[in-house]
């Protein structure tokens, strides 16, 4: 059987979210991780918590040209956002820079599972695979 999966890349954010996970994380938990960094972030810099204020504020809070903050950071993020600097989120699954459709382009595996239940990496498709296409 073949599936495709996240496959977060080997950067600081995920180093330290592994550490803090104890081990390799299961799947989507590093993105799930991501997601409620990046929407805590807009709740903070909106000063409210509802699904307008997140849509209006979460693309402004994740930018490759900002203050980079990565996981177990986020005193720091809402130190720079309450200073008004920009926030380059450097998350769990990778850098989360969203484009223009809020979307984080993430690099994927396409993963093999074999009869004994081993599963073993068949392909990397990159982040750079995905950009215009989504």
């Amino acid at each position: 059987m073949y599936v495709s999966s996240p496959d977060p890349e080997s950067t600081k954010g995920a180093d330290k979210f592994k550490k803090a996970f104890g081990g390799e994380p299961k799947v989507f938990s590093p993105h799930s991780y991501d997601a409620a960094f990046l929407m805590g972030l807009a709740i903070h810099k909106a000063g409210e918590a509802s699904g307008t204020a997140i849509a209006q504020n979460i693309q402004s809070i994740s930018r490759p040209d900002g203050e980079t903050v990565t996981v177990g950071e986020f005193d720091k993020a809402k130190k720079a956002l309450d200073e008004d600097k920009a926030i380059n989120y450097a998350g769990a699954s990778s850098p989360v820079d969203l484009n223009k459709n809020l979307e984080p382009l993430n690099r994927f595996a396409i993963l093999q599972v074999e009869n004994n239940a081993t599963v073993k990496s068949v392909k990397t498709v990159p982040r750079s695979f995905f950009e215009g296409k989504v």
